[in-house]
């Protein structure tokens, strides 16, 4: 099914938040959370227009034209540093320094750094265990991934240990699309247009999912189709629709839920 013209997107954080999971992991901005849908990037080439081939990842998104997410990339198609910026809020940014399998981000407020994340990847460049500390170097929160033979997430194990709570996430997945997500707080159900290959994808690897927004994140880009629908326990479920440019690539989001509605611009970069 094609998607169709139809609200949808998310305020900042009231829709985004939905089922988040231990928030003091990655809280370096409040309105970062609303990247659950945003970036991705490619290589070289830029493009205004989005019209110079299919290889392409999202490089910058606006936010009800009043919040910027950009995203940068090295020779390798790996992220090494995402920037947020508007909407009133101290400017955040996320860098990533690479080495052999290992991978440090370190997350800035306002030019001041607030945690950092040391995760082991796997050959794919996925992660497999993460350990993140604040800046004064004490422990915030670990983590364990586990992936089926398609290299998708079957299960997440995150620890919180300030409060010493430990959470865990599975998925179920149906034709490459991540269809239930089950969580202590609850089971999350997405519904997607399916047949129509989703261009909301990043370069190589998943260190993107340690911004914030894991499971809508998984279901958003790492499943094959479009999302439709993100229904957690059924309460205020969000809907997506999108408009495409002329290549068949998602130029703009939108989501509601409730009674609010967003929207996103996407640009591209392609090869």
């Amino acid at each position: 099914m094609t998607p169709k013209k139809n609200p949808a997107f998310t305020k900042s954080l009231a829709l985004c938040c939905i089922a988040n999971r231990v928030k003091k992991m990655r809280m370096f901005s409040l309105t970062m959370l609303s990247v659950c849908f945003l970036i991705s990037g490619c290589d070289k080439k830029e493009n205004d227009d989005d019209q110079y081939g299919t290889n392409c990842k999202i490089i910058k998104n606006t936010i009800n034209n009043s919040y910027e997410a950009s995203v940068d990339y090295d020779l390798n198609n790996r992220i090494i540093e995402m920037n947020y910026t508007g909407s009133g809020n101290p400017a955040a940014k996320m860098t990533v320094v690479y080495n052999n399998n290992l991978a440090i981000l370190d997350y800035y407020i306002g030019g001041a750094l607030t945690m950092t994340t040391e995760a082991t990847l796997n050959s794919a460049g996925n992660i497999i265990e993460t350990n993140t500390t604040d800046s004064a170097g004490n422990d915030v929160i670990n983590e364990f991934f586990t992936y089926n033979s398609d290299n998708k997430i079957i299960e997440l194990r995150g620890t919180d240990f300030s409060s010493n709570i430990t959470d865990t996430l599975t998925i179920e997945w149906n034709a490459g699309n991540a269809t239930k997500i089950l969580r202590t707080q609850g089971t999350i159900l997405c519904d997607y247009y399916t047949g129509q290959t989703s261009s909301l994808k990043y370069g190589y690897g998943n260190v993107v999912l340690l911004i914030d927004r894991l499971d809508m994140d998984i279901a958003t880009f790492y499943s094959n189709d479009f999302i439709k629908t993100y229904d957690i326990n059924g309460v205020n479920p969000i809907h997506f629709s999108y408009e495409f440019n002329s290549d068949g690539k998602a130029n703009k989001i939108t989501t509601s839920s409730g009674g609010n509605s967003s929207t996103t611009v996407v640009k591209y970069e392609c090869e």
